[in-house]
């Protein structure tokens, strides 16, 4: 409730709205420190100038967040530039990921940099030189993009994370050949783990060579997610595999289901062992479902007996713990880039006009945990799947499981 306000005198001002503004503890300011839910730093960061906070609007309620809402930087670098968001839901995370395919897209990436803002880009298979990508990044951008590779990646690299985030804002976890797992610190809102990948091509691995390699890196990133001590964890790239293939959905692999509420059990028990879910969002864009193409690629050849044609190779799997960040409406397969369509007459990618695969953009709803005091941690994580598990399959009652 507002405030009442006294003169001196009997007489007693109206009641005034009171302004919304961002709280101190998850605001950024140049060359401080800051903080956000459950975790404090030596200095406690000023309230930023007046100009620089959200202003009310009718009724003391702060204005469309579809209007520009300015951060600053928190180390006071990238030449004073402002971090700026027009997300529906407020301050987002945007990562964009594209495998190009090997051909040279350098404009498009731009264009894409300068429509989309994206916060980090993950490129596979890239032609044009790192270097010139980041240089046309940063011709239009409003913030400077850089490589999040320490040293900085190479042409050569099987993939290239780029980041307009203040440095350190990234940090390497692993960083192997078709693997980059990043721990992510976003200005506002908890840090998450992001793995990059680019998996084996189906020209060159079995169906079980695949699935090999999908639990082999499932295990590594139950590795890191007890190391780091949360399960915040995406996983996005091109993993050469549909959503319903063996290493997407089995146990032992990747273990990613179509159900949001199957994937908030957390868990289910398998041959004795606690298998954790991911929730695979992209069965929401499999198949005609217009604007929307039916995958993100097509494959031209189909003489066998059996042809799938469309693919969704290029996919996002997102942990329980990432799921209040995420609404459906934030993952996009990409078409266009401005006028610039991506499809020839077919409605098929064209490797004429850019790559053969089509980019996935998604934007995350970050700054809810931090307003939330989301800080779960893995032993509260197990705690809660525990309660979920099928532990109880002792009993008559059968367990549900999906996947």
């Amino acid at each position: 409730m507002s405030p009442r306000f006294h003169s001196s005198s009997s007489s007693t001002l109206p009641r005034l709205p009171r302004p919304f503004r961002i709280p101190d503890q998850f605001v950024s300011v140049a060359g401080t420190g800051w903080q956000h839910a459950g975790t404090s730093h030596a200095s406690t960061p000023p309230r930023p100038p007046r100009a620089q906070r959200p202003t009310a609007g009718r009724g003391g309620r702060a204005h469309s967040s579809r209007r520009h809402v300015d951060r600053l930087s928190s180390d006071g670098k990238n030449g004073g530039r402002v971090y700026s968001e027009t997300s529906p839901a407020g301050f987002g995370m945007r990562i964009l990921f594209w495998n190009t395919g090997n051909r040279p897209v350098v404009d498009l990436l731009g264009d894409l940099g300068r429509l989309r803002n994206p916060d980090v880009i993950v490129l596979a298979e890239t032609a044009d030189p790192i270097r010139n990508v980041v240089s046309r990044l940063n011709k239009d951008a409003r913030q400077v993009y850089s490589s999040a590779h320490d040293p900085p990646a190479s042409v050569r690299r099987p993939l290239h994370v780029l980041t307009r985030l203040p440095k350190g804002r990234i940090e390497a976890l692993r960083d192997d050949a078709g693997v980059a797992v990043k721990r992510v610190r976003p200005i506002i809102g908890p840090d998450f783990t992001m793995v990059a990948v680019h998996l084996g091509s189906k020209l060159f691995r079995t169906q079980e060579d695949q699935a090999f390699a999908a639990a082999s890196i499932n295990r590594d990133i139950e590795g890191i997610e007890h190391r780091v001590g949360h399960r915040r964890t995406m996983v996005i790239g091109d993993f050469n595999m549909s959503p319903f293939e063996l290493g997407l959905v089995s146990s032992d692999c990747f273990h990613a289901v179509m159900s949001r509420q199957t994937a908030q059990r957390q868990s289910r028990r398998v041959d004795n062992h606690t298998r954790y879910f991911f929730y695979n969002p992209m069965w929401n864009h499999f198949g005609d479902r217009p604007p929307s193409p039916p995958g993100s690629y097509y494959h031209r050849r189909s003489s066998g007996r059996t042809a799938y044609f469309w693919h969704l190779f290029d996919q996002v799997l997102l942990r329980p713990d990432m799921l209040e960040f995420f609404q459906d409406d934030g993952l996009e397969i990409l078409t266009r880039i401005g006028p610039r369509s991506l499809l020839n007459r077919n409605g098929i990618p064209d490797p004429r006009t850019a790559s053969d695969h089509l980019p996935l953009f998604l934007e995350l709803s970050i700054e809810r945990g931090a307003l939330h005091g989301n800080t779960e941690s893995v032993a509260q994580v197990e705690g809660k799947s525990a309660e979920h598990s099928d532990t109880h399959s002792g009993s008559t009652r059968p367990s549900r499981t999906t996947g």
